[in-house]
Formats: C-alpha cells, sequence, structure tokens
C-alpha cells in the first residue's frame, strides 16, 4: 500500500471546473470489505482548524494548506484479488477525462498489477486541483486535492495535521 500510495499521491490531478470528483457509493463502501482501509476528509472548515492546530510550530504545513479547498484521501487495501468493480475506477476516470482536466501521468506495472493516473485542473494559469487514482489488484487509493497546490507540495502534506503520511519523490522513481 505505501508503494501506492507514493505513486498516487506523486501524481495527484486536480479537479475540474470546480467540481469534485463523485467517488461511487460502491466505492465508498469497500472499507467494510477491506483489511486495512484509509478515509480521510478534510473540508474549507477542518482545513482552517487543522491551520490552526499546526500551530506558529509549522509554518510550512501552513502555508500549504492556505490555498486548499479540501482533501480526501480513500485508500483500501484487500487480502484477495477481485474485491472492488473495475467498472468503478472507469466511472472516476470517465470523469476525469471530461473538459478542464489533464492527464498529466499514468503509471502501468503489470508485475505489480498496478495503474496510477494523475490528472490535473488549471485554471488562470494555476493548478486547482490534483485526483491521483491508484488502482492495483489488491489495492484502490483516490487522492482529491481541491485548491492551489504545487504537486511536488503534495508530499509535505503528509504527516500533518491528520492527513497520512506519504512516502512521495516528485520526480524520482521509487524503490520498492
Amino acid at each position: 500500500m505505501t508503494h501506492s500510495l507514493l505513486l498516487l499521491t506523486l501524481t495527484l490531478a486536480p479537479l475540474a471546473m470546480g467540481q469534485s470528483l463523485k467517488i461511487p457509493p460502491s466505492v465508498e463502501k469497500l472499507g467494510q470489505k477491506a483489511s486495512e482501509s484509509v478515509d480521510v476528509t478534510l473540508d474549507g472548515l477542518m482545513l482552517k482548524f487543522a491551520q490552526e492546530a499546526v500551530g506558529d510550530h509549522d509554518e510550512e504545513a501552513k502555508r500549504l494548506m492556505r490555498g486548499l479547498k479540501s482533501i480526501r484521501v480513500r485508500s483500501f487495501e484487500f487480502d484477495n484479488e477481485g474485491e472492488y468493480v473495475a467498472a468503478d475506477v472507469e466511472t472516476m476516470r470517465s470523469q476525469l477525462n471530461g473538459p478542464g482536466w489533464s492527464k498529466i501521468a499514468q503509471v502501468v506495472s503489470r508485475k505489480d498489477k498496478e495503474n496510477v493516473d494523475v490528472f490535473l485542473r488549471i485554471a488562470n494559469s494555476q493548478i486547482e486541483g490534483v485526483v491521483v487514482l491508484v488502482a492495483g489488484a489488491k489495492e484502490l487509493t483516490i487522492v482529491d486535492i481541491d485548491g492551489q497546490i504545487k504537486p511536488e507540495d503534495v508530499g509535505k502534506l503528509g504527516g500533518r495535521a491528520g492527513i497520512p503520511r506519504l512516502d512521495l519523490r516528485f520526480g524520482e522513481r521509487s524503490k520498492k
């Protein structure tokens, strides 16, 4: 799961035209089947509380969160293959192939049976959102960041204000 989270967060993509990625209800319910799951949602008010919680001791975290509207992370790890429906992933990908979105990266690992897609939404010459989809044989991870952020700053949010620590290496190949 750490490898997938690394790749997922590495390629986060912004939300198109201010619209949030709609995660199918069947995906939201996968935590009941998963052997391990992560469910983090920070919206506007929660992000403000998070900024206050980090206080003056972490100015970088406050800077990173300042331009964000919301952060959602859904990650599921399963004991067996086929625990989630591939059509649900395609439903999310099709939303991100619409106007306003740009697919900036795709990583396909036949060895690990894993696909990573990264989408950005750019408005007014700025990145306004990032969505990363990681679909593996035994895992599914969705990272959805709405707001202004630099791709290299995504990993810096991990481990702060309740956001899971993500092992990200922007511009580098990860080693398992």
